[in-house]
């Protein structure tokens, strides 16, 4: 090989990327952005659902371990704290505060504000841990 056909390979391999090959990668960069983005966004809300689910049968469970300990159903999810939960109560994934119902029969139910109305079939004021059943 002769030093021009080498001097001319060289120039060849460093020339770098030109324009369109730089627009094509960005292009394909963006679509599986698009794609993957997409994807990641719609499991937000079935995240906090299931946040929201293990937290209440969570809360449920201590609260008959409470009752069936001192004969009586908690008030406020903050009577379990500090001997039968291990932090104290938060609010739930939306933000707002878990409400506890004593129903006729002494069952304790925790339920979720931070559920529209048309996912919880019409009921105001959340759903309990039957969600997604």
């Amino acid at each position: 090989m002769n030093n021009e056909s080498r001097n001319k390979k060289r120039r060849m391999l460093e020339r770098g990327f030109t324009l369109v090959e730089m627009m094509v990668v960005v292009a394909v960069i963006g679509i599986l952005g698009s794609v993957v983005g997409g994807k990641l966004m719609g499991n937000t809300e079935k995240a906090r659902k299931a946040k929201a689910i293990m937290e209440i049968k969570e809360y449920e469970t201590q609260a008959e371990l409470y009752q069936l300990t001192y004969g009586k159903p908690i008030a406020a999810l903050s009577d379990l704290y500090p001997e039968f939960l291990k932090d104290a109560p938060g609010p739930d994934p939306w933000g707002n505060e878990y409400v506890v119902t004593v129903e006729s029969d002494g069952t304790v139910r925790v339920t979720s504000s931070g559920v529209t109305t048309d996912e919880t079939d019409g009921k105001a004021g959340g759903q309990t841990a039957d969600w997604g059943k």
